[in-house]
């Protein structure tokens, strides 16, 4: 199994939600599922023959988990452009992509759902 070194600050939401990726939303989006997210980054895993490289400049589209009324799972969808900062052989088939945004999110993912707060 890969070690993954943590290399950021702010704590990381983990969960396994569908995302679109592609090098804009003009051309042909490929699918992938979130790994975890902060603020300034996000990673994704998705197979290897679609995984982008390292620099490439990318678009990601995803959503996060909030809490509805009734505790029924929602979420809210964000789509950041950013540059693609690191690649990891996640198993045999899939690579996991971290992507820096080019802006960050204006709210710490993790906070939000731990405070159960909707936004």
């Amino acid at each position: 199994m890969t070690d993954f070194r943590e290399r950021r600050g702010e704590q990381r939401l983990k969960y396994d939600w569908a995302i679109r990726f592609g090098k804009d939303f003009q051309g042909e989006l490929n699918e992938g599922r979130m790994y975890d997210l902060n603020s300034e980054s996000a990673c994704f895993v998705c197979r290897k023959e679609i995984s982008p490289r390292p620099s490439d400049k990318i678009v990601i589209n995803f959503t996060i988990p909030r809490l509805g009324k009734e505790y029924k799972a929602e979420g809210i969808s964000f789509t950041r452009a950013g540059i693609v900062c690191r690649i990891d052989d996640f198993n045999k088939e899939e690579n996991r992509v971290t992507i820096r945004f080019n802006i960050p999110l204006d709210i710490q993912p993790v906070r939000k759902v731990a405070q159960k707060i909707r936004w």
